[in-house]
């Protein structure tokens, strides 16, 4: 509506004016002048700040029983003043978490994130003896955000031999190398 534009400089630094959504909810900022007509339709801005949240993956959805995976998680903001994001499994029974590859698994573990922050990893690992598909499901909580979640299926590992083929080798002839390798079945298996 308006046919020629002056435009402050941006941001508190040059002498503008900035919006820092420090609070869920909704508020309206409006702009007036006296002397000036308030636009009807850019005069006033409703504003809503929602909530972050927590994402959560995995590499793969499903864990073979005495196996481990590694997970990502992500918040959806940064500027979080230092935030503990609590991971928990909900079947310390059947899948057990982990900050790394090496630290034995528990039910639950806390990793600390700076201001700043906002990526993190973790193992997964599932607990041998598992026979049956069952699905276990994670659970990140941080305070200032929505809790993120990520279903994580525990099954029966597999084996099977790789680098030998089925055939005939001769007798004398130079050895052939082997490997066994273990992972999760496939459709053929």
């Amino acid at each position: 509506p308006v046919n020629i534009y002056y435009t402050h400089p941006s941001g508190t630094a040059g002498g503008g004016v900035a919006f820092r959504p420090l609070l869920v909810g909704s508020t309206i900022i409006s702009v007036s002048m006296p002397g000036f007509t308030s636009a009807i339709n850019s005069g006033a801005r409703t504003v809503n700040v929602i909530q972050p949240s927590i994402s959560l993956t995995t590499n793969y959805p499903t864990i073979g029983s005495g196996l481990q995976e590694g997970g990502f998680g992500n918040l959806g903001a940064s500027q979080h003043g230092g935030v503990t994001v609590t991971l928990t499994s909900s079947d310390s029974t059947i899948l057990l978490l982990a900050p790394n590859a090496t630290t034995p698994g528990s039910g639950s573990i806390q990793i600390v994130l700076a201001n700043g922050q906002t990526g993190f990893s973790f193992t997964a690992a599932g607990l041998e003896g598992i026979s049956n598909t069952t699905t276990v499901t994670i659970t990140a909580v941080a305070s200032g955000f929505t809790n993120g979640t990520v279903g994580v299926s525990v099954d029966r590992p597999a084996v099977e031999l790789q680098g030998l083929s089925t055939g005939a080798y001769t007798a004398g002839g130079p050895d052939v190398n082997f490997y066994a390798q273990i992972g999760l079945p496939n459709v053929q298996n």
